[in-house]
């Protein structure tokens, strides 16, 4: 996304969604009160008041939104008007929003499994040697065969070795009873977090799949909206 100002200012934001509904819900032209695209509902407004904007995007997008790849779209938006604020006060944005804000973050590799457990070893051992201190494997032929799954995450562990971080995304491909049979069998291999087992709005299955596993759970990734959030830190 790339947002103009008349002061000058080219603000950049990024969207990482269903790329062309996305498009879509920020360049469709009106067809009905309500129904047109974000771009129609910003452009003339201050680019300043990134408050006035938000709530006038939200108003906006009720008969369409305003969640899923609506509110990416926003939120592309919305990280253009960021960049343009930092752009404005002279600083870097990290610094604009806390004067005393680190200069670096950890981070990690992120890869699909390969379709063998054998294939595991190449990927996690690269990582390593271009210096990652953790590494998340996901997706892929996980899922459907538990033995598949043990074996794919012991193959990770093996060539990882024990001091670097390991993390495992499911992919949302379990129920709560398989879910809870996953975590049981990577129990021994020192899973840092076991990403998104279930459908994201399973937050009854969430609260009890943390409370039972002794692998760290992580989810949220596919949810958009501030209740939802509130809704799965308070019970889920």
């Amino acid at each position: 996304v790339r947002l103009h100002t008349d002061a000058g200012f080219t603000g950049l934001g990024e969207v990482v969604s269903c790329s062309h509904v996305g498009r879509a819900v920020i360049e469709a032209p009106r067809s009905a009160p309500f129904r047109h695209g974000l771009a129609a509902v910003v452009e003339g407004m201050d680019a300043g008041d990134i408050e006035a904007v938000e709530a006038a995007m939200e108003r906006s997008t009720a008969w369409y939104g305003p969640g899923g790849v609506v509110r990416h779209a926003m939120s592309g938006i919305d990280i253009a008007l960021w960049d343009v604020r930092a752009q404005a006060a002279g600083l870097p944005l990290h610094k604009l929003l806390d004067a005393n804000a680190i200069d670096a973050v950890p981070c990690y590799a992120s890869v699909l499994w390969p379709d063998q457990p054998e294939k595991v070893g190449e990927a996690a051992r690269r990582f390593v040697e271009q210096g990652y201190r953790a590494v998340k494997f996901g997706w892929g032929p996980m899922g459907p065969d538990p033995q598949l799954d043990e074996d794919l995450v012991a193959a990770a562990r093996q060539a990882l070795g024990d001091d670097i971080l390991l993390m495992v995304d499911a992919g949302r491909a379990w129920d709560l009873d398989t879910a809870l049979e996953r975590t049981e069998r990577f129990g021994r291999y020192q899973i840092y977090w076991l990403e998104e087992p279930l459908q994201p709005g399973d937050v009854t299955g969430y609260a009890e799949l943390s409370a039972a596993s002794a692998v760290p759970i992580a989810a949220g990734e596919a949810i958009t909206l501030l209740a939802e959030y509130e809704q799965l830190l308070c019970v889920g």
